[in-house]
């Protein structure tokens, strides 16, 4: 700003030592919590001619500058700002520190801590409030810039290393050079202060100035500064003396790919008083509107001059909403800046589902009243092949675009919050840029496969045909087919090498439950890795009824073999009866006969090997049972018995024969140990029934015996001698016998037997 400081000074000089040196608080503020224009868009960077927020879109600065801070610091306050930001809907203002004027930078050790102080105080107000805050190095009667060249280096050195870090500081170096040359005094001057700045950050926006009071940027063009990135350029215009001329200058620099912001700008004469002009003043905030270029506008100040935005008198710290304390021109920038900045919150995609057909978006807002999200195949999003689902109330998250065509392939997603105002009675609407993503939509998955199925009357036991492509399923098992959370439980595998499952501890035996398979796979969306699951295969499985067994009923041993009688269930279709040396019945270890059908109720053990010890006998009946998805044998709970083989008997022995006309006498050498014993005689070996004579004692006391009435003399007898004894085989008391004896005798009455030793 060019403006006159001769008896000004003098006016001001008692104003000021009142408060150039007021204590204000360099007190670190925290960002606030709400959402905020820096919370919302974060660092800024140059991109082309472009000023572009941190998602890459183009950002427009709009803001007020104070006017020299060591002639109206009040009006750095946090309600002031407040103010600029909430109802102003400012997103930045300008700390505008003078250098040689009254109170500069460069006047006195005293001002220059002094400016320091107020600087850091208005950033840190910009910190707590989310705004974006230019720290300008405000030239002006020191027109060449080079002449504070090594002030000005050592003041951006402490600048850029103290705010290093901060997303919403910008530096503007050299405010209005004039009446020197831009290739030999300002270009070099900004090279050395812009290496300064980069020494400590790497990333803030430099903005430098142009010759003749910030209006020929012109020649920047012929001369730019290289080997940085992030610099603009400073544009100054006062709308009654800078007309269309400069307008088209601007847009000429813009379109040859100059990055331009008007740091500072107002909407009278160039001297600041007199000449307010609304039409031209609306000309130029048209095309910054147009063009997205930042502005500033002089003064923040209640100065009595036509640039001052506030009235003389009122108090700069505590500017109110509303426009009751605003001159004509504050009217005017305060309804333009509420256009320009008014910020609609900005929408951003924090989750994305995606199948192989649909994508489900779940969006994050700040204060927007709503959002428009679109997708399309193309990132042009084309008319006619561009869907849009339109929400007209922010509580929404959730859109979901179902039947997309391309499966597996590419879309993308657009985002755009809204915001309503109403301006001269009418509604309008303003929209925040557009955030695009790109969604990759999950392939289809094929799914593992129930292979076969055994169930009892309380398990199922699952063997799945695994997809080898998949990373992994899911099995799930219900008592209907709601598969309702609590009712359903879930066996899941982390990888897709298991292929076998059990589900014990069912308690319907004989019904139905329904069997959930779901195959999955690992897929990057494009904004996070999700789980993308195959089509469900359901099976209705029935739980196998309990089968009634059949039972032992006897069994018959000896020293080597044992038969076993069974009482048949016969309901069952068949059963199975094994015998064991031990009751593990190990595979290896005992011995099965199997029955293909429940008719044979008769089964013989031959060739064991340990007389006189036990052995175990399981038997278990089956039933053939369709479960739903293979046929299998449901069988019982196995009945085990245990069976005593028969010790070998030591048998009595006959100790004389004798003959007598037809009859012959037996005398018997007795076992004491044997409970009895059974004789036969026989004309022939066969000791066939009906040609055989028993006599049986019921002990082992008598020890002679008659067999009289022989018919046949002078023929050959067979005597058979067998001795028993009760033994008790753990299923039924048997008897078990000797090994038979066989001796001859002949019956001629002048004959008489006597027995070989």
């Amino acid at each position: 700003m060019r403006v006159s400081f001769k008896l000004k000074f003098l006016f001001l000089t008692l104003v000021m030592l009142a408060v150039c040196f007021c204590g204000f608080s360099t007190k670190n503020i925290s960002a606030s919590a709400d959402s905020t224009p820096v919370s919302e868009h974060g660092r800024l960077s140059v991109k082309g001619s472009q000023i572009v927020d941190k998602n890459g879109n183009a950002f427009q600065l709009v803001g007020m500058s104070t006017h020299g801070l060591a002639w109206y610091p009040e009006a750095v306050s946090e309600q002031t700002m407040k103010t600029l930001r909430d109802d102003w809907n400012c997103n930045a203002f300008r700390l505008a520190m003078y250098t040689e004027e009254y109170g500069g930078y460069t006047t006195s050790s005293e001002n220059k801590n002094a400016m320091i102080n107020r600087i850091d105080n208005g950033v840190n107000i910009a910190k707590k409030l989310g705004m974006y805050v230019i720290i300008d190095w405000h030239i002006l009667n020191d027109n060449n810039p080079q002449t504070h060249k090594s002030e000005a280096i050592d003041f951006f050195k402490k600048m850029s290393a103290k705010y290093k870090g901060c997303a919403n500081v910008i530096y503007e170096i050299c405010n209005e050079p004039h009446w020197v040359s831009w290739a030999s005094d300002i270009k070099p001057y900004c090279v050395d202060v812009i290496k300064a700045i980069r020494n400590n950050d790497p990333n803030g926006i430099i903005i430098c100035g142009s010759n003749t009071w910030s209006q020929d940027i012109h020649e920047v063009l012929q001369n730019p500064i290289t080997g940085y990135k992030n610099i603009a350029y400073s544009l100054h215009f006062y709308a009654n003396t800078h007309t269309q001329w400069l307008r088209d200058r601007l847009a000429d620099c813009l379109d040859r790919g100059l990055c331009v912001v008007v740091t500072e700008f107002g909407t009278c004469d160039a001297s600041g008083n007199g000449g307010f002009n609304k039409a031209e003043t609306d000309s130029w905030m048209t095309l910054l509107q147009n063009r997205k270029v930042g502005l500033f506008n002089w003064s923040l100040s209640n100065k009595s001059e036509t640039a001052s935005a506030i009235l003389p008198g009122v108090n700069l710290s505590a500017i109110k909403p509303g426009e009751s304390q605003l001159t004509q021109s504050g009217k005017l920038i305060r309804s333009w800046t509420r256009r320009l900045g008014r910020r609609t919150g900005q929408v951003t995609i924090s989750y994305a589902n995606t199948t192989n057909n649909a994508v489900r978006i779940v969006t994050s807002r700040s204060d927007a009243d709503g959002y428009k999200v679109w997708i399309s195949a193309s990132k042009s999003f084309p008319s006619g092949s561009t869907r849009l689902a339109k929400t007209y109330s922010n509580s929404q998250t959730t859109v979901r675009f179902d039947n997309l065509a391309n499966r597996g392939g590419t879309y993308y997603v657009k985002v755009q919050g809204y915001k309503g105002y109403t301006e001269n009675g009418k509604r309008l609407y303003v929209y925040s840029t557009p955030v695009v993503k790109t969604i990759k939509l999950a392939p289809a998955i094929a799914a593992n496969k129930l292979k076969s199925a055994s169930t009892t009357n309380n398990s199922v036991k699952l063997n799945i045909q695994k997809n080898n492509s998949a990373d992994g399923y899911k099995v799930w098992i219900c008592a209907d087919k709601s598969f309702k959370e609590g009712a359903s439980r879930l066996i899941r595998t982390s990888s897709n090498s298991a292929v076998n499952f059990s589900f014990a501890g069912l308690t319907r035996p004989g019904k139905s439950y329904y069997i959930k398979v779901q195959t999955y796979k690992w897929h990057n969306n494009g904004i996070r890795n999700q789980a993308v699951y195959s089509n469900p295969v359901i099976k209705k499985i029935t739980l196998s009824p309990k089968v009634a067994n059949n039972k032992i009923s006897s069994a018959y041993v000896t020293g080597n073999s044992a038969d076993i009688s069974i009482v048949r269930n016969t309901s069952a279709d068949g059963y199975k009866v094994w015998i064991c040396a031990d009751k593990s019945f190990k595979e290896g270890a005992s011995r099965l006969i199997r029955t293909s059908s429940n008719s044979a109720v008769n089964f013989s053990f031959a060739g064991l090997t340990r007389p006189g010890k036990s052995y175990y006998i399981k038997v278990q009946t089956y039933k053939w049972h369709n479960n739903g998805i293979t046929t299998q044998a449901v069988y019982s709970t196995p009945v085990v018995k245990t069976i005593n083989l028969a010790p070998v008997i030591a048998e009595n022995k006959v100790s004389s024969l004798s003959v007598n006309g037809n009859s012959v006498n037996i005398k018997i050498l007795r076992n004491s140990s044997a409970d009895g014993y059974k004789v036969w005689i026989c004309a022939d070996k066969s000791f066939k029934e009906g040609t055989a004579r028993l006599i049986r004692t019921s002990s082992n006391s008598e020890l002679s015996f008659s067999f009289e009435n022989l018919a046949y003399s002078d023929h050959t007898y067979y005597i058979k001698l067998q001795t028993y004894k009760w033994h008790n085989n753990g299923i039924t008391t048997q008897a078990v016998y000797s090994e038979p004896i066989i001796t001859t005798v002949k019956t001629d009455p002048s004959d008489v037997y006597e027995p070989a030793a």
